[in-house]
């Protein structure tokens, strides 16, 4: 609102910092002069000089403050003035027309949708490399996949998979095998074939192939393969019996040896009724079932006879284990493997082999509180072959009083449950030695 004059002999209180009340004061004082003219006619013509002049000051007033906000930066807390400045355009001094807002407006939306087409093109960009991972991912695993595909078709061998090596026989590696179409596992012992006559050391395989008993191990094939002969049997997942031994405090117990006596005795006397003889029977080389059952296994040094008479002089077996004639690379015969069951079946009960002074075994200093069974293994490991319980048949041995309460043939029909039956720790620690 513009100030209110009330008489010319008041001070009159105006501002000059804004322009836009100076002309008003000046019309202001032209007014009161010319009140005063009705008065005094006299002064009309300096009036009205007065009256011109302030009309013309205020225009060029009005002009200087509109200048004035033009050239003024806009203030950072204030918008800037919506008056235009005139900008020289070309050579010759053209005046564009003046900008307004609304063309900043568009200028910024044309901004905003540029930016927003950058963010959408990186968005593409970003799912195309999230996507390009995803496929060198998929790349990797097939390329892995590939790479697992050779080691089992190097690891693989006529349709088994290959696994682990579990022992070591009298003539070959012994390896833990998986059949592929139908996952089931078995032991595959690979035996070198002689170079020079092209044929094997041994005739295990022909010898496997007329055996089946419950308590020796079965043969499922053969193949040859990189000049070797491989054998693939049942796999007793147990491990062996002298592993289980170690395991143990002072030895197994009466009941167990019992059982592993009588199944031992049934599985001789199988293979020496085929008239064929072990030549290296010893815990290692007899295997435990998880049900607890026995099976014989490893016939590298295995032999067929024509005849029970028949003699050997060859030097096979393992030491302390094989009767004396052996050692003394003397004649000996199929009696030699009830010697070397009678020394085992000494180990398995006291955990350690006999002593040997002069002729006899002392077997008496370890099992002296069990005078049957001392008396059997002492028949069993007798230095004259002649005098060896089982010299003339299986059926001396089955004849002892130590058996007087056996049933064979439920043991020999798996009616009989096993004493010691081996749990997978036992399993475990069997194949750890390997």
């Amino acid at each position: 609102m513009s100030p209110q004059v009330k008489s010319i002999d008041q001070k009159t209180e105006i501002s000059t910092s804004n322009s836009r009340y100076y002309p008003l004061f000046i019309s202001s004082v032209a007014s009161v002069f010319v009140t005063e003219q009705t008065r005094q006619p006299k002064m009309l013509p300096l009036m009205s000089l007065i009256a011109s002049a302030s009309a013309t000051g205020a225009m060029l007033v009005m002009c200087s403050g509109k200048d004035r906000q033009a050239t003024r930066k806009p203030s950072k807390n204030r918008p800037p003035s919506s008056a235009t400045v005139l900008r020289p355009e070309g050579p010759g001094g053209n005046t564009s027309p003046p900008r307004r807002n609304g063309e900043k407006d568009e200028k910024s939306s044309k901004k905003m949708v540029g930016k927003k087409k950058e963010e959408k093109k990186e968005e593409k960009t970003s799912k195309k490399m999230v996507e390009m991972k995803k496929e060198v991912k998929k790349e990797e695993k097939t390329s892995k996949k590939m790479v697992g595909k050779k080691k089992e078709e190097k690891n693989a061998m006529n349709g088994f998979r290959i696994h682990a090596v579990i022992g070591t026989g009298s003539f070959g590696t012994v390896r833990l095998v998986e059949k592929m179409d139908d996952g089931k596992f078995f032991a595959m012992k690979s035996i070198k074939i002689n170079q020079t006559t092209g044929k094997l050391d041994c005739d295990e395989v022909e010898i496997l192939k007329n055996l089946k008993h419950p308590f020796i191990s079965s043969l499922f094939s053969h193949f040859n393969n990189n000049g070797e002969l491989h054998v693939v049997m049942e796999f007793c997942e147990a491990g062996d019996l002298f592993a289980h031994l170690l395991i143990t405090r002072n030895g197994f117990g009466r009941e167990a040896i019992k059982y592993f006596a009588s199944s031992i005795v049934l599985a001789v006397g199988y293979l020496h009724e085929k008239l064929i003889v072990h030549r290296d029977l010893k815990p290692m080389n007899i295997m435990l079932t998880r049900q607890g059952h026995l099976k014989v296994i490893d016939f590298g040094f295995s032999k067929k006879l024509t005849t029970r008479e028949d003699e050997m002089h060859d030097r096979v077996g393992t030491d302390g284990y094989c009767p004396p004639e052996v050692e003394r690379r003397g004649k000996y015969g199929i009696d030699m493997d009830w010697f070397s069951v009678g020394v085992s079946l000494f180990e398995l009960r006291a955990k350690e082999l006999p002593l040997i002074e002069g002729s006899k075994p002392l077997m008496h200093r370890r099992i002296n509180d069990w005078d049957v069974f001392a008396n059997l293994l002492n028949s069993l490991t007798e230095f004259n072959p002649e005098e060896r319980l089982g010299y003339n048949s299986t059926e001396q041995v089955k004849q002892h009083r130590f058996f007087e309460e056996t049933d064979f043939d439920a043991i020999l029909n798996l009616r009989t449950a096993p004493p010691y039956v081996p749990n997978m720790v036992c399993s475990i620690l069997a194949f750890l030695k390997f």
